[in-house]
């Protein structure tokens, strides 16, 4: 059974906050109780684009947006960015990129704990 609640900053399904600016939910096959959400790690750059677009880092026409096109960044790749990849990418506003990379932290995070809830479930 799917539980769903409202926390301060989301809602919370399964014990998964989810926030404005999530990736779009995707099926990964038949799901048994709800929408399965694929791993960020599965992402195409058009979902780590659309993640950005809607995301609280800026506009649809945002540099993050415009860069992650530009490199053909998929979700593997938005794992492993780093300060300095996103110097090199022509990132240049401290914030903005400060701002990404807590994204991302949160993105590792949801990713992790969804892969024990499924640890769990299979126990």
């Amino acid at each position: 059974m799917e539980a769903r609640h409202k926390n301060g900053f989301g809602v919370v399904q399964n014990g998964l906050e989810e926030r404005p600016g999530d990736p779009p939910a995707t099926e990964t096959g038949p799901a048994a109780e709800g929408d399965t959400r694929r791993p960020v790690a599965q992402w195409s750059v058009v979902d780590v684009c659309a993640w950005l677009g809607r995301g609280p880092l800026g506009p649809p026409d945002s540099p993050l947006l415009e860069a992650a096109h530009r490199h053909a960044i998929s979700g593997k790749a938005l794992l492993r960015l780093t300060e300095e990849t996103l110097e090199r990418m022509g990132i240049a506003p401290k914030t903005l990129c400060q701002a990404l990379l807590r994204e991302i932290c949160h993105l590792r995070l949801q990713q992790e704990m969804e892969e024990l809830l499924d640890i769990m479930d299979n126990e």
